[in-house]
């Protein structure tokens, strides 16, 4: 409890509502600027009609290309395969009118998704505070070492993840509820003109909720990489390592195109997760060993694997694991701790004191 008190701190909390003001606010802004950002009228009932044969045509066309001699066999051909059902699953889903302009604008709003890494990495940064304090040796001399409070921290990055979710796109939400209204979120996601290839079956309302489930996992996860790669090196070639990988992961998403297949790159990563209208707005399918692979499927079990290895790692890095009379894991986890401290630079008591007289009280 101690823990959490001092990591969601008054300066924590004060970050927080800064950017949820920032937030809501330029979304306002940004609801002024583009109120026909999405079809209305005339223009949204005429898709409205003719989605019914845009269904048809689609199931057709894959029908008629897995027949061809070319796509017989290997990735090409189960997807088209899976491409089909899916669309056949979609048979009954009715589309209706309404006033789209606010959820569409909600939805391709991106600086949400960088206000809440930002509020996650800030909450990640207050974890190392003992690191600036000299204290790592301290804790880490107790009984239990390390370990349990690095279990604690990974609860208290998930309950920020949440916290940041909840905040920062509701007040994002009801800034668009109060300007456009947020009317028929029991209507199909079809019934948006942006989601007209969407496979699924499910409402706006349902996908919002998917949405943010999505939003909550990668940015957890962020914060736990973020949290892993603190502990072991040191600040500046976390920070550089963490650039690099948002570089590549950018990168990814954008060149790779959707059915090449290099594709599992494209999507397997926190960038794509967070952006989740990808997964919505056409059929996704990794390309792996040759197979079609549900894209949204893949990604959730790598999520998944992802946390756990990322847990044990920190685990073992971070305390130390009393498991057998052998002491295997104990003896593994202090020879990784070893290595790790002489990589990640520690001041001795001359340094802390010419760091103090040098830098904090101005002599330099």
């Amino acid at each position: 409890m101690k823990e959490f008190t001092r990591v969601f701190s008054r300066r924590t909390l004060f970050l927080l509502a800064l950017l949820c003001i920032i937030n809501a606010g330029v979304l306002i802004l940004c609801a002024d600027s583009n109120k026909s950002s999405t079809p209305v009228g005339e223009e949204l009932e005429l898709y409205l009609q003719e989605y019914p044969g845009f269904l048809e045509r689609t199931m057709e066309n894959s029908r008629r290309m897995a027949r061809l001699n070319v796509y017989q066999s290997g990735f090409a051909s189960s997807r088209l395969e899976q491409v089909s059902d899916a669309y056949a699953s979609l048979e009954g889903v009715s589309v209706q009118a309404g006033d789209n302009r606010g959820l569409v604008l909600f939805i391709q709003y991106r600086l949400t998704d960088i206000f809440q890494i930002v509020f996650l990495f800030s909450v990640v940064m207050s974890l190392f505070d003992e690191r600036k304090k000299g204290l790592v040796y301290i804790v880490r001399s107790t009984k239990y070492g390390r370990g349990v409070l690095f279990l604690v921290r990974f609860c208290i990055l998930g309950i920020a993840a949440f916290v940041g979710i909840f905040f920062l796109y509701g007040t994002g939400f009801l800034s668009v509820y109060f300007t456009f209204g947020a009317e028929g979120l029991s209507r199909s996601l079809q019934s948006l003109p942006e989601f007209q290839k969407c496979p699924y079956a499910i409402t706006i309302g349902g996908y919002l909720l998917c949405s943010f489930f999505m939003k909550f996992v990668g940015s957890f996860l962020a914060a736990c990489l973020l949290y892993v790669v603190l502990g072991i090196f040191s600040r500046l070639t976390s920070y550089a390592m963490a650039i690099l990988l948002i570089l590549f992961e950018i990168l990814t998403a954008l060149w790779i195109e959707s059915i090449s297949a290099w594709n599992v790159l494209k999507y397997l990563n926190l960038y794509t997760f967070m952006q989740t209208d990808y997964y919505f707005t056409d059929c996704i399918f990794l390309n792996i060993f040759g197979r079609a692979v549900s894209g949204m499927k893949a990604t959730f079990i790598a999520c998944g694997i992802s946390f756990l290895l990322l847990a044990l790692i920190g685990f073992i890095v971070h305390g130390k694991m009393y498991v057998s009379n052998k002491k295997t894991l104990e003896k593994l986890a202090e020879k990784i701790r070893k290595f790790t401290e002489r990589l990640a630079p520690q001041r001795t008591l001359m340094g802390w004191e010419v760091y103090k007289l040098g830098l904090k009280q101005g002599a330099l």
